[in-house]
């Protein structure tokens, strides 16, 4: 931080109280009430400070509130590498982009707090639970420009060029409805079937802005136009995980008649949000975080879309002028949905009074059904070559592949496979 500079990048909280309390009443014979609150800390990884994805990319010495800049270095690569004398660093003349964080920086911190009723059913073999969660983000952290400057390269501090803050500015609250129902030896099934209705709002995602809007603002000026769902809201989640023990088949024999089993794992769930931006940000800010303006009335999604035929309708959008911000919402618009079914057989066989071998076949996405990742969330505005407009949102993968992980991820092409499991 240097002689004169700093002895911390910030003053960290010392006293943080995380209370927690949590009840079950038993209301009746095979019901129960739970419930439970608590506040929980996070910390703020390293990485956010010294390398995250701004001009400037790691923390400097705090220009503290006297006028005094905090200057730059040019590297001179002639001199480092010995073709030329002289020094290898001086001084900038122009101003520099520098990276910031607040002095006293508050630790990020989450209220939980959920009640449930669980009945039980049909004995010991069933069970079915209701439940509402919520949470609320306090002193999240983001990311935005302190010295963001006008249309016209107007600097509010002219000493600098951008300053990107990272600050514990943003916050965040969830409401969700889940409900489970638990089945063990229950006419030979075992496993359960759960659904979320949920919806997460806050005004910045992550501390580090790895996608479009997930951390950085559109304008730093307005930060309240940054409320909306979370990159990851999902509003609806269906997963149904289940066994079934299918009875032994006399005509086989005990042998090969018995120990068979059916799995499968359905899951569904709704799109994600979309983080729409032009693809020509004429904002003068070079955020390329623009949304686009809304034209009132048509559908932002094609009709009958296809990866083909884009997902995104462009006559939906309109660029915003020069030196404006659109008026789009963050994360206004869902992506496509998720459905997938895995099935598999089994069948044990005993060997030996100590040894087992497990027969597999095991299909994922047994119906095949194409699921896609999230469309390209650049608009770009006028026609093709052929004088048709252009088409947007185009869809080039499907989610396994936007993983890194294609043909095993979830929500590639079917897959089959057979294997021998030895049991000990």
């Amino acid at each position: 931080m240097g002689t004169h500079g700093l002895d911390s990048v910030y003053r960290a909280d010392k006293l943080n109280l995380g209370p927690r309390i949590g009840f079950a009443w038993s209301l009746v014979p095979h019901t129960v009430l739970r419930g439970s609150y608590g506040v929980y800390y996070d910390y703020v990884p390293q990485h956010l400070f010294i390398a995250n994805f701004t001009s400037s990319a790691g923390v400097a010495t705090n220009p503290g509130v006297t006028s005094k800049p905090v200057n730059a270095l040019d590297f001179n690569s002639s001199v480092f590498n010995g073709s030329e004398s002289g020094v290898v660093y001086s001084l900038s003349s122009n101003p520099p982009n520098i990276f910031a964080t607040p002095l006293k920086f508050h630790t990020p911190y989450t209220q939980n707090w959920n009640v449930n009723v669980q009945q039980k059913l049909a004995g010991d073999q069933l069970a079915l639970e209701v439940g509402y969660v919520g949470s609320k983000g306090t002193h999240l952290v983001r990311l935005y420009d302190q010295n963001q400057p006008d249309g016209f390269f107007n600097y509010p501090n002219p000493n600098y060029n951008n300053i990107a803050t990272l600050a514990p500015i943003a916050a965040s609250i969830y409401h969700g409805m889940q409900t489970t129902v638990r089945a063990q030896g229950y006419h030979g099934l075992s496993g359960f079937t759960s659904y979320t209705w949920s919806k997460v709002i806050d005004d910045a995602s992550d501390g580090i802005d790895f996608a479009s809007q997930v951390a950085f603002p559109q304008d730093s000026t307005n930060l309240r136009a940054e409320r909306g769902v979370a990159s990851f809201d999902t509003r609806q989640r269906f997963t149904l995980a289940l066994n079934y023990a299918v009875p032994q088949i006399g005509a086989l024999g005990k042998r090969w008649g018995s120990a068979w089993n059916l799995n499968s794992i359905i899951t569904a769930q709704t799109g994600r949000p979309i983080p729409v931006i032009t693809s020509n940000d004429n904002t003068n800010r070079f955020y390329f975080n623009q949304r686009p303006n809304v034209v009132a009335g048509i559908n932002p999604i094609v009709n009958n879309w296809n990866p083909a035929t884009g997902y995104l309708n462009q006559a939906a959008f309109t660029q915003p002028g020069d030196g404006t911000f659109g008026n789009l919402g963050r994360n206004a618009i869902y992506g496509p949905g998720y459905k997938n079914v895995d099935f598999s057989l089994s069948k044990d066989i005993r060997l030996y009074e100590r040894f087992n071998l497990q027969l597999r076949m095991e299909v994922f996405n047994i119906f095949n059904h194409p699921n896609f990742a999230q469309p390209n969330n650049g608009i770009v505005f006028g026609t093709d070559s052929n004088g048709q407009p252009i088409k947007n949102g185009l869809i080039t993968q499907t989610p396994d592949v936007a993983q890194g992980n294609p043909g095993l991820g979830g929500g590639g092409s079917r897959v089959m496979q057979i294997g021998l499991k030895l049991k000990l």
